[in-house]
């Protein structure tokens, strides 16, 4: 609110009545002695367009009755950064286009023309309004440019860290909206190339930004093309002049056909974003192209310094959301793939407990079958009985025990919790015991137990995975007393086996997704465990060859 404020206190300076009469003339070898006296002075307005390269004089005619002990500023704007006007030597500049006047009834002054077409405004404010609208336009002028520098500066620094192609494309966008807009009122004292190559670097970029935000190979494959077409009309435009907003409304055009399809939120404030400025340029362009209406050139640049950071501004907030909206994507794609790593591993684990089940089973048999013998030869008296319902409860606990770790292993907690590695660590081998006793695979942890904070079953998960992984090269490499030896440091936990070690062809691939060794495995145990780890725990998983070892390290230091 406090910007528009000062923008409206710009854009809507009261032009005094101090000024009786504007007169002009061509120039004819005056100087500021004879142009006194000459004669054939055109009465014009204050706003003055030459369409020709020549020289001009102009006769500014003072009302100052009643503002004798006023300061006044004589004020001529133009879109000229060096000054076109030459005042008698007398006169006290403010800035280049603005000079104060005290008790002056008329003033000459000689005005250059460098280019072949200008615009001047002509107006007098008093001296401490016009000092205070100054440092305004002056701070408003800042805020932009410090806008769009932080944009330019903070998307291309998360570029650098995550390469995302469309951070690169939207801060260079806004680097050379940064020297459109600083440029603006200065651009025809550059050469008109390096004011164009400016534009043509913004029109570049945009247009790659466009691209890449919006996806449109994908989504739209003929408006792509026509973005690609682009590319050389803006090198066109380089020789060959014809409006910007063309550009910005095919940007929309590809926006609103993306957004009808896929309904993505981010694209609506990247519409808003466009709309505000393709609106500013078909303002500007109707009222000078079309109904051929002078406009104040300063009235222009204070609109562009308004709405090119807020289009920044709506442009970062774009990128922001999108972002946000990638970051659930992984998220919940991080969860599909750690259900389908205890998926992939399903199977196995039913074989473990239906083994389990079935030596309890076994064992609750032969308790009954002790009882009923006993029974058949009257030896069967109380505490015998006691003692076998006692070792039947404790196998039935055990069955029970089993199935509730399955459970919990396969529907975990959502909240996080403070848990003990050696626990849970115990808990990944109970569920796999029956595969470890079965291919004779000889387990054994030492060191001392710590404290872990996250999600249990997911570090239980990562053991088991490792478990899975071991047991499997153990039985493709047919390895004579197999072992496997889990070792608890301080925040560390270091998981080894003897099966022969990682192939070195393999180590930079083995924890990509997807990417397996075996005819049926689904490659992901390996890629999760280690996000799992990243992600959950803010550790790291990695490992390394020691001779017939190959040890993975779980490092949550």
């Amino acid at each position: 609110m406090k910007i528009i404020i000062y923008v409206l206190l710009i854009i809507n300076l009261l032009y005094a009545k101090d000024i009786s009469s504007i007169e002009i003339i061509e120039n004819n070898n005056f100087n500021f002695n004879t142009i006194k006296s000459a004669e054939g002075f055109q009465k014009t307005t204050d706003f003055i367009k030459f369409n020709s390269s020549k020289d001009y004089w102009l006769k500014i005619t003072f009302n100052n009755k009643g503002n004798e002990n006023k300061d006044y500023i004589l004020i001529i704007d133009s879109k000229l950064s060096i000054n076109p006007i030459l005042f008698d030597k007398n006169e006290f500049f403010i800035e280049n286009n603005a000079i104060e006047i005290k008790n002056r009834d008329i003033i000459f002054a000689k005005i250059f023309t460098p280019i072949e077409e200008i615009n001047l405004k002509i107006s007098t404010k008093e001296k401490n309004n016009y000092l205070i609208d100054l440092m305004k336009k002056k701070e408003l002028y800042n805020i932009s440019y410090g806008i769009i520098f932080t944009a330019f500066l903070y998307y291309f620094a998360f570029f650098i860290f995550n390469k995302e192609k469309s951070f690169i494309y939207y801060s260079l966008t806004q680097f050379f909206i940064l020297f459109m807009i600083y440029f603006s009122d200065k651009q025809y004292c550059l050469s008109y190339g390096f004011y164009d190559f400016i534009v043509f670097g913004f029109l570049i970029s945009s247009n790659l930004f466009t691209k890449e935000f919006l996806n449109t190979k994908k989504y739209t494959p003929f408006l792509d093309k026509v973005l690609t077409v682009l590319f050389f009309v803006a090198f066109l435009r380089l020789i060959i002049s014809f409006p910007d907003s063309l550009f910005l409304l095919i940007y929309i055009i590809c926006a609103v056909s993306i957004y009808i399809k896929t309904k993505a939120k981010p694209i609506i404030f990247y519409i808003i974003g466009w709309t505000i400025i393709i609106l500013t340029y078909i303002f500007v362009e109707f009222l000078t192209d079309f109904i051929n209406q002078d406009i104040d050139p300063i009235f222009i640049i204070d609109l562009i310094h308004l709405f090119a950071p807020l289009e920044s501004l709506i442009f970062a907030f774009a990128l922001s959301y999108k972002m946000k909206i990638n970051e659930d994507e992984k998220e919940e794609k991080q969860k599909l793939l750690i259900h389908q790593s205890r998926l992939s591993s399903l199977g196995e684990m039913i074989s473990n407990i239906t083994h389990q089940w079935r030596q309890s089973l076994t064992h609750l048999g032969y308790i009954f079958i002790n009882i009923n013998g006993a029974f058949k030869h009257n030896k069967l008296d109380k505490i015998y009985l006691e003692d076998k319902i006692t070792e039947a409860n404790n196998q039935l606990q055990y069955m029970s025990e089993t199935l509730e770790d399955f459970k919990n292993f396969y529907f975990p907690k959502k909240e996080k919790n403070n848990f003990s590695a050696l626990t849970y660590i115990q808990k990944a081998i109970n569920i796999f015991s029956s595969s470890l006793q079965v291919n004779n695979i000889d387990t054994k942890i030492s060191g001392d137990d710590f404290y872990i904070y996250g999600h249990e079953n997911e570090f239980s998960q990562v053991v088991l995975n490792l478990l899975v992984n071991a047991k499997d090269v153990f039985i493709e490499r047919n390895i004579k007393n197999p072992e496997i030896q889990i070792i608890l440091e301080k925040d560390l936990i270091l998981i080894s086996d003897n099966a022969g070690g990682i192939d070195k062809k393999i180590q930079e691939k083995i924890f990509e997704p997807y990417f397996s060794t075996k005819s049926n495995g689904s490659g992901i145990g390996l890629y999760m465990s280690k996000i799992i780890i990243e992600k959950g725990f803010n550790g790291k998983l990695y490992f390394k060859n020691s001779g017939i070892y190959s040890i993975f390290f779980i490092d949550l230091k």
